[in-house]
C-alpha cells in the first residue's frame, strides 16, 4: 500500500453521505469491511480484484488521518457508524480502523503481498497500543 502523504484537504475529495444524509469526512469503514466479508464468504476473487483500488484508496485515506503524536485517527466526523461522539479521537473510528487494517492485511496475504500485509499489521498494532493508552478507562 503506497500512501499519498499529502493531506486530504489539499486535493479535491468526493462527498461521502450516510443514509441519514449526514456528510461523512471520508469513506465508510463499515462498507469496506462488508465488502471484504462478501469476498470471504463468496470467494469472488474477480470482484475483489475490481474493487481493490477502491479499498486501497479508502485505506490510504484512513492512514493519512492517523495523528503522528497520538498514533490515533482524528476524524472530523463519523467514519464507522453514526454515533453521538462524531469527531476527534473516537473509539469506534479507531477500533474500526484497526480491524480494517488487519482485514486488509489478510487480503494482501491472499494476494501474495506479504510485505504490505506486515506493514498494515504493524500500523494496526501501534494504533491498538495507542487506543489502550488514550481511549481505555480503568
Amino acid at each position: 500500500l503506497i500512501v499519498d502523504q499529502s493531506k486530504p484537504r489539499d486535493r479535491p475529495q468526493p462527498n461521502y453521505v450516510a443514509i441519514s444524509k449526514t456528510v461523512l469526512p471520508g469513506p465508510n469503514i463499515y462498507w469496506t469491511l462488508c465488502c471484504i466479508r462478501y469476498v470471504e464468504v463468496s470467494g469472488d476473487v474477480e470482484w475483489l480484484s475490481l474493487m481493490l483500488p477502491k479499498f486501497e484508496k479508502a485505506l490510504q485515506y484512513l492512514v493519512r488521518m492517523i495523528d503522528k503524536e497520538s498514533g490515533l485517527v482524528y476524524a472530523t466526523g463519523p467514519l464507522f457508524i453514526d454515533v453521538f461522539v462524531r469527531e476527534g479521537f473516537t473509539t469506534d473510528t479507531n477500533a474500526g480502523t484497526v480491524f480494517s487494517l488487519r482485514k486488509f492485511a489478510e487480503v494482501c496475504d491472499e494476494l501474495g503481498r506479504h510485505e504490505e500485509a506486515a506493514e498494515l499489521r504493524a500500523t494496526a498494532d501501534r494504533m491498538s497500543d495507542a487506543m489502550n493508552k488514550m481511549l481505555w478507562a480503568k
